[in-house]
């Protein structure tokens, strides 16, 4: 049985990829946190780089609104056309 915990570290929009050094402060954070928990558990991140996804995307404030709204269910969920 391994005593690997593989997580996947997701960020915050903003562009991250251009400077990767806060990778680093992410792992030193979990695996203090997991040695609390376990330790003999060892930890293994994998870093999602998706920034690029929403360069073409407007985030204005409507947009923003709606999607929260959406997120609540309030609105419902968006209706897609398959072309």
């Amino acid at each position: 049985m391994s005593n690997t915990l593989s997580l996947l570290c997701v960020h915050g929009v903003g562009h991250q990829e251009r400077d990767t050094s806060w990778q680093q402060a992410w792992r030193d954070a979990i695996a203090g946190a997991v040695a609390r928990w376990s330790e003999n558990c060892s930890i293994e991140c994998h870093f999602v780089q998706y920034d690029e996804l929403f360069d073409e995307a407007e985030l204005d404030a409507a947009t923003i609104a709606e999607a929260m709204l959406r997120r609540s269910g309030a609105l419902g969920p968006r209706s897609v056309e398959c072309q």
